[in-house]
């Protein structure tokens, strides 16, 4: 992963999210994002892409789902999410999951006929936009292996 500071974002990423977010996918109930990459900018882009209109007001961490944010307090994942200090809008929601991710503990690393990068993998959850499995997840966000062959 790069080297990000303080996982804050600059002038440039912060316009990016402006209009990723602003062109977001829709509020409709089977909205499906999945994206991997490793950079940063590639995370702002896909958080903002994936974001929804709402705040994050819960978060939960699994081995399944990874880090989930959620709009409201779900009763239907278990262990029960907690609630954040404060709300998160979508650059509030990168930084946090941003430095989430780099202290995050990653799964074994592949093994195969090629390379492999430290990455992320951002989705909306199933093909109903209910990441970590609830109508309440807005995103979910892992720690993933960026695979490259020979």
């Amino acid at each position: 992963m790069p080297k990000i500071e303080d996982g804050q974002l600059d002038e440039g990423a912060s316009k990016l999210v402006d209009i990723l977010h602003k062109h977001r996918v829709s509020k409709s109930s089977n909205r499906a994002v999945h994206i991997r990459g490793a950079s940063f900018m590639q995370f702002t882009a896909a958080v903002a892409l994936a974001f929804s209109s709402v705040t994050a007001s819960y978060y939960s961490v699994s081995s399944e789902h990874g880090l989930v944010l959620y709009w409201g307090q779900p009763s239907e994942v278990s262990p029960s999410p907690k609630e954040l200090p404060y709300e998160l809008d979508v650059k509030a929601a990168i930084s946090f999951a941003w430095n989430w991710l780099r202290q995050a503990e990653w799964p074994r690393e592949p093994d195969h006929d090629g390379s492999n990068e430290r990455g992320f993998y951002v989705s909306t959850g199933d093909t109903w936009g209910h990441a970590g499995g609830s109508f309440y997840g807005i995103i979910q966000i892992k720690p993933d292996w960026l695979e490259y062959g020979k």
